[in-house]
């Protein structure tokens, strides 16, 4: 079988759903540039920088998405729907590993991994941006990958606890492999007060219902994860309502 490469191994895509929604699912992985200061885990995955030490962190012409699709993305914004769902494969919110000085005018503060969008804090802030410039309704990011129920406040600016905010954030946990230690996950929600859930000891998935005022999102949890045939129970619950942005707990 033929690999696939370049132009011809597109995978970011767009559907409409009526009238109601319009999901734009994203490729983070192969056109992004190099990770910054790169350190390796002994797993092989990316670490974790200071952000005061790493200056390449903060360049401006540095993508996750490529400029190209950038592009594609931020043209393809219809504020006509109420509802815009935004597939991509990590968590986009900010998530320090240690305490963020405030005020930090030049956001040059705090710990952070760099294989995902804290690697590219200039390129979140553009996707971020953008959205609010077009004054989107009903914005939703959906991710996974780092194996825990996220949920978050996307805002343009993490280090104001007053500014607005732009879209909600939910992150699925997975379904099998195990997470971090929850005490861990405790410090970042500490560390990132735009962070309004998180569960690293927990397995299972997202289940999402949208209509016409809402969307509702439910973190399934599994209750014995030893057990082929345990029950799954809501773990949380939060909707996402048409006239005020964020993810509010129901």
């Amino acid at each position: 079988m033929r690999r696939l490469r370049g132009s011809h191994a597109r995978i970011h895509h767009r559907l409409d759903w009526g009238r109601l929604a319009r999901l734009h699912a994203v490729d983070c992985r192969q056109f992004r540039d190099p990770q910054p200061c790169p350190t390796l885990l002994p797993t092989g995955s990316a670490g974790t920088v200071n952000a005061a030490a790493c200056a390449a962190l903060f360049d401006p012409a540095r993508s996750l998405l490529g400029a190209a699709q950038e592009q594609w993305l931020a043209y393809g914004w219809d504020v006509e729907r109420p509802c815009h769902l935004l597939p991509q494969t990590t968590l986009m919110a900010r998530c320090s590993r240690q305490p963020v000085q405030r005020p930090d005018p030049d956001h040059r503060s705090g710990r952070y991994a760099v294989g995902g969008w804290d690697g590219y804090p200039a390129a979140r802030q553009r996707l971020l941006q953008g959205a609010a410039d077009r004054r989107l309704r009903g914005l939703v990011v959906l991710g996974g990958d780092v194996h825990a129920h996220c949920v978050a406040d996307l805002k343009t600016n993490f280090d104001d606890p007053a500014a607005p905010m732009v879209a909600s954030e939910f992150c699925t946990t997975s379904i099998s492999s195990r997470g971090a230690a929850q005490r861990l996950t405790d410090a970042y929600l500490r560390h990132n007060p735009h962070l309004r859930h998180a569960r690293s000891d927990q397995r299972g998935y997202l289940a999402l219902q949208l209509d016409s005022r809402c969307l509702q999102a439910e973190l399934m949890a599994v209750v014995r994860t030893d057990d082929a045939s345990s029950p799954v129970e809501v773990a949380a619950r939060f909707v996402v309502g048409p006239r005020r942005a964020g993810p509010q707990a129901a």
